[in-house]
């Protein structure tokens, strides 16, 4: 299973969004059967802490939809 999140406009998605999403795939409570795959859709991307971190399975920037 996908979990995407998006981050606004204004800045680059920071490590408070891993625990954000780490809230939403806890409150899923979805069988242990599946797996989860967090991504972050941002328009500005992501900090170099938050690609450091591996938190995301892949991490989309808007420029990256456009080119």
């Amino acid at each position: 299973m996908t979990i995407a999140t998006s981050s606004p406009g204004t800045e680059r998605a920071g490590t408070q969004v891993t625990h954000d999403v780490a809230e939403k795939i806890r409150r899923l409570k979805a069988p242990d059967e599946i797996t989860m795959e967090p991504i972050l859709i941002s328009a500005l991307g992501a900090t170099a802490e938050l690609d450091r971190s591996g938190f995301f399975q892949h991490t989309l920037c808007l420029t990256d939809l456009v080119q």
